[in-house]
């Protein structure tokens, strides 16, 4: 069973996603700040598409290659944010978990109680989600899994396809 697992991941498998939004539906607002209190607003007008990445604590081996291949890939294409869903991290060690996102120096915006991560990408804290939005908020493409080279390649379309509509 290891084994069929590791050869899906390596084969650059993709996993569907059982989301709280859907690809074709609006997702609600939201504003959240990273580490250093630079906000981040959905609210905020856009003329080019966005890249959500929603990860946890635990993802960030996994989140954080989501992020530089597509920035590699994309360059200024697209607006990149990644949504650090902390809603299993106590209260008390709030300013513990800040020190170390600071100590390496993530951009990811902190979703402190994980509302907005579980009302756009679900329950599911198992694995990254990937979204790319459209100027208008629609969620327009989904993908969960690694970013192995199809799969960021098949983000880096479904971005294209959203800049070419506008």
């Amino acid at each position: 069973m290891r084994r069929f697992l590791a050869t899906l991941l390596v084969c650059g498998f993709s996993f569907p996603v059982i989301a709280a939004v859907s690809v074709g539906q609006k997702g609600s607002d939201f504003s959240l700040s990273n580490v250093d209190d630079v906000r981040f607003s959905l609210a905020t007008p856009r003329t080019t598409p966005l890249v959500l990445i929603f990860t946890t604590k635990d993802l960030g081996s996994v989140s954080q290659p989501w992020r530089d291949s597509l920035t590699t890939a994309l360059g200024s294409a697209a607006q990149i944010q990644t949504v650090l869903d902390l809603g299993d991290v106590s209260r008390f060690l709030h300013s513990v978990a800040r020190t170390r996102i600071r100590a390496q120096k993530s951009k990811a915006v902190l979703d402190w109680d994980g509302s907005v991560s579980t009302a756009w990408r679900g329950n599911d804290r198992s694995r990254v989600v990937v979204m790319v939005v459209a100027p208008d908020n629609t969620v327009r493409f989904m993908l969960s899994g690694v970013p192995v080279s199809p799969n960021v390649r098949q983000v880096t379309e479904a971005v294209r396809r959203v800049a070419a509509t506008r």
